[in-house]
């Protein structure tokens, strides 16, 4: 970390009687860091953020215990709106608000403030206790490890956690989708072993000094021991999202307990037709898919269209290509209503009645998006593509899938008209061919895969130098590749950057990217 020290003693301002929201806040001030040790957030406490009015901004909080290992190692970003966004291990969160928030390996905080164009103050709380008690997994059974066999039927938003008698957490085993499989990982995430159907694990070995047999049979994980230990059926969410314009990173599993991210960062000062230019990608994954959704149009009606994609692809269960043509059919009926409800607001303002949202005023523009899912059946692979979004495969240092673009510029490829170096700097790269609502012509493939394999799954894929992709994800952790994808400098490729971030040794800002509001889902195969 880079920077001074700023004491939590020092620049204490605010008075009680004149604002008692900032009473024991410290300034952040310009050009020093302020750096909390992991301690600090011991026990639930959390750090706020606030603006010179007192107003919250955002707070951060050590999550104490997770659903998974990732989780019990991490932090969480809550925001003004009270939602959480889970922050790894380490991390560099550049803020649209203004501050900066860099996470070391060892789980330090530092918050920088690099721009001197507005005042925001810290303070370190205690724990709200609802706050806390939400943090642990919801239990939906719990059971005591016996000698005689124990069956349990996981659905696949839930697992089994193995905890000791001190509430520790050594081990879960998550069922594996469309499979008659289990893997059981350790915490430690040291050990994992995929159980197939039929086979039972008997005299398998020691854990934590004691023998545990397991298996699985018609469909359930069978599970015995001779030592003390709760079995615990957890909850775990149906599906993890990020909306649009959050600037935004979750951790989670899915796939039988494999760790898959979740990153999408705004491009901050960009204007188009006298409007910020929005990020209107929504994203996510759920027990066996991944989806992003890119809106059109750079108004804030895209962002409608792609979270409502998203939404519908990750609450369906069933064949993949019928869940994506009801997502289609039922956009369709979506933006119909909706079209009809801004016309209604348009004739209002030209009569000169009230209206409530400012946006309605500007062009009209028809919700729409372009979308990349992709499924995990086993190591069968199943994607989905419409537009100009994504999926790729990594496999060591090279590319061995990826996805058809449906674009002019694209069409232009095939037809010989255009070479690649054209193509990456063309300035209808993000002319598409098909969209959700619009000349819905979707694209199906299926690809096997293999242990370690990257899939990556991104909204604007053909603006990254394929080797520049290589580069950010091969031989990483999701949390490094995702990292590397949000942080690469790129002024080598002329493409502009987002955000300057003061991580330079020298102190100096460097240059990142977001790639122009690109949003990324990775996972690594077992």
């Amino acid at each position: 970390m880079t920077g001074s020290i700023q004491s939590l003693s020092i620049n204490q301002v605010g008075d009680p009687a004149d604002n008692p929201k900032l009473e024991g806040a410290t300034e952040l001030l310009f050009g020093f860091s302020v750096v909390l040790e992991a301690k600090e957030f011991e026990s639930g406490r959390k750090m706020d953020i606030l603006d010179e009015n007192g107003t919250f901004v955002a707070a951060l909080q050590k999550n104490v215990k997770g659903n998974t290992p990732e989780e019990e190692h991490s932090y969480s970003l809550i925001m003004m709106d009270g939602s959480k966004v889970l922050v790894p291990v380490p991390y560099v969160f550049p803020s649209a608000a203004g501050f900066t928030v860099n996470i070391d390996e060892k789980a330090n905080v530092e918050i920088v403030l690099p721009f001197e164009k507005q005042k925001f103050y810290y303070k370190v709380s205690e724990p709200d206790v609802s706050t806390a008690q939400n943090a642990s997994p919801k239990i939906l059974e719990q059971h005591e490890l016996t000698s005689e066999w124990q069956e349990f039927a996981l659905a696949d938003d839930q697992c089994l956690g193995f905890y000791n008698k001190q509430n520790e957490i050594w081990a879960r085993v998550y069922k594996v989708p469309h499979k008659n499989e289990y893997i059981l990982r350790e915490a430690s995430g040291e050990f994992s072993s995929r159980l197939a159907e039929g086979v039972l694990y008997e005299n398998s070995g020691n854990v934590q000094k004691s023998t545990v047999d397991y298996g699985v049979k018609d469909g359930k994980f069978l599970v015995k021991g001779n030592f003390e230990c709760d079995l615990k059926v957890e909850q775990g969410p149906a599906y993890q999202k990020i909306s649009a314009g959050e600037d935004a990173v979750i951790i989670g599993t899915f796939n039988g307990g494999q760790k898959i991210g979740v990153a999408s960062f705004r491009e901050l000062g960009k204007v188009k037709d006298g409007m910020p230019f929005a990020n209107e990608d929504n994203a996510g994954f759920n027990a066996d898919t991944m989806v992003v959704g890119d809106g059109l149009g750079s108004h804030y009606h895209g962002a409608l269209a792609s979270d409502f994609t998203v939404e519908c692809i990750l609450k369906r269960k069933g064949d993949f290509k019928k869940i994506l043509d009801s997502a289609h059919e039922d956009l369709v009926t979506f933006v119909g209503d909706y079209v009809q409800l801004v016309e209604e607001h348009t004739y209002e303002v030209e009569n000169g009645l009230a209206v409530d949202d400012p946006y309605k005023l500007k062009k009209i523009s028809v919700p729409d998006n372009v979308m990349a899912a992709a499924r995990i059946e086993g190591y069968k692979l199943k994607v989905a593509i419409v537009g100009d979004a994504k999926v790729y495969v990594i496999r060591e240092d090279e590319i061995v899938y990826e996805s058809p673009e449906q674009t002019w510029v694209q069409s232009q490829l095939d037809l010989g008209l255009m070479t690649p170096h054209q193509a990456l700097a063309s300035e209808h790269r993000n002319v598409v061919t098909s969209t959700m609502a619009n000349y819905y012509e979707p694209v199906f493939q299926e690809f096997d895969l293999q242990p370690r394999d990257r899939v990556l799954v991104m909204s604007d894929g053909g603006i990254m130098p394929p080797e520049t992709l290589v580069d950010c994800v091969q031989h990483q952790t999701v949390e490094n590749g995702l990292h590397n994808l949000m942080t690469t400098k790129t002024e080598e490729n002329n493409i502009p950057g987002a955000y300057f971030s003061p991580s330079d040794k020298n102190g100096d800002p460097v240059r990142i990217v977001s790639w122009d509001n690109t949003t990324f889902v990775l996972t690594i195969m077992d």
